[in-house]
């Protein structure tokens, strides 16, 4: 008798034993099934994060060059760009503007915009920066124009001067004021891809 109840209780050990197991595979089910839920979650913001990087700052800026010739930065899209927003009233925009010229006529794989933002605070309006550019000796820079301070917001411009580099993606790659001399700029462009 005593192997009896001895039998009977070995066997409610071990059934018991065998569904509080399976209990807790079943708990753990859920509990996978909820990490694999939160990692899919985390790829889709990474891809969302990813592909609003892929869209071109000042997309909808419209540029003018100084032949009158409307730009937008989507047309550079594909290829590496190099801006400097710069203001004529300030020194150090104008000294270095020999460089800016060398390195505009140079063939260096990239494109070189400089963005001057017309009539706010002490800049130029679009005539007189025309008239001011005409009296310069530089024939090669490529200055382009926008009213107002929609650039300067779009690209969070706080100095001048401030160089701004894009890659073929249109992300930005470095925001940041000072003056860069041509080798600078050349060597940031190089590791651009």
């Amino acid at each position: 008798m005593r192997k009896i109840i001895s039998m009977i209780i070995v066997l409610v050990l071990l059934f018991s034993v065998i569904s509080c197991s399976s209990n807790e595979e079943k708990k753990e089910e859920p509990k996978k099934e909820e990490e694999k839920k939160e990692e899919k979650k985390e790829e889709v913001k990474e891809e969302k994060k990813e592909e609003a990087k892929t869209e071109m700052p000042g997309y909808g800026l419209v540029f003018k060059s100084l032949d009158g010739k409307k730009v937008k930065l989507s047309d550079f899209k594909g290829k590496k760009v190099y801006m400097e927003f710069m203001a004529t009233w300030w020194p150090a925009c104008i000294s270095g503007l020999g460089e800016a010229d060398k390195m505009s006529s140079s063939d260096n794989g990239y494109e070189v915009l400089y963005i001057v933002s017309t009539g706010i605070g002490r800049e130029l309006n679009e005539e007189e920066f025309k008239k001011w550019f005409k009296d310069l000796e530089y024939k090669n820079i490529k200055f382009y124009l926008v009213e107002g301070d929609a650039a300067l917001r779009e690209f969070g411009i706080r100095a001048f001067p401030t160089n701004v580099i894009l890659n073929t993606k249109g992300q930005i790659v470095l925001n940041q004021p000072g003056l860069f001399k041509m080798e600078q700029i050349n060597d940031f462009m190089s590791k651009v891809k």
